[in-house]
């Protein structure tokens, strides 16, 4: 519980301090507020520790060895597939507002898990 704690106050100075590309508090981007009320915390946390809030974010080669690319450090061949289930048309992975969607999509289907800051911030209990 201290670890969880801890894990969600850092991100929270995280998400008050850190510059991202622009001058703005992540509240202020459009592709945030787009979430839906009862994730809008959870989304916070889980972009804040993915990417700072940088929609343009991109990690050549993550823990598993795969690039991962926007807000949410998608890696492509997911977000493809969940993009197409969630009932996107022309799915752009560098979209904030259609990562968001996808994400909504993942919490509907049990798949938040699949981020790392996810499972660090909401750690299940066994």
């Amino acid at each position: 519980m201290y670890k969880k704690l801890c894990l969600v106050f850092v991100i929270s100075l995280i998400i008050v301090f850190i510059p991202t590309w622009v001058d703005a508090p992540i509240e202020s981007f459009s592709w945030v507020k787009t979430a839906s009320r009862i994730d809008d915390s959870v989304l916070k946390l889980v972009v804040a520790c993915e990417s700072g809030g940088d929609p343009l974010a991109y990690n050549p080669k993550d823990t598993d060895g795969y690039p991962k690319y926007g807000i949410l450090q998608f890696h492509l061949p997911t977000f493809l597939v969940w993009a197409e289930a969630a009932g996107i048309k022309n799915p752009d992975v560098w979209s904030p507002e259609q990562q968001i969607e996808v994400y909504k999509y993942a919490a509907k289907t049990g798949k938040l898990r699949s981020w790392g800051c996810f499972t660090q911030l909401f750690p299940a209990s066994d």
